[in-house]
């Protein structure tokens, strides 16, 4: 059975911070996790496994701008969770 689980989660630092290593680490925990992974943000969505579409979003997200992760599958709570802090866990809100 599927599961869909999200998140809203608040830059309070400069997506600048971002590197390119740490966005590939995203992308690497992602694809770990059968779930379908997503990024939202102003109606745009993403798929969090790609690691160019990942590049484009942190370069154009700005520090207090907020966008809601998304997982869906049946290791969607763990994939959520883990994603979550490599977010920074003081980024994270609900």
């Amino acid at each position: 059975m599927k599961k869909i689980c999200s998140k809203t989660v608040s830059m309070t630092q400069d997506a600048s911070k971002f590197t390119i290593q740490k966005i590939t680490n995203f992308v690497n925990i992602s694809r770990s996790y059968q779930s379908n992974v997503f990024l939202c943000k102003n109606g745009v969505t993403l798929q969090a496994k790609k690691l160019s579409c990942l590049v484009t979003f942190f370069m154009m997200l700005r520090k207090d701008e907020s966008f809601v992760l998304i997982t869906e599958g049946a290791d969607a709570d763990s994939a959520i969770q883990q994603l979550l802090q490599q977010l920074t866990p003081s980024q994270a809100t609900t």
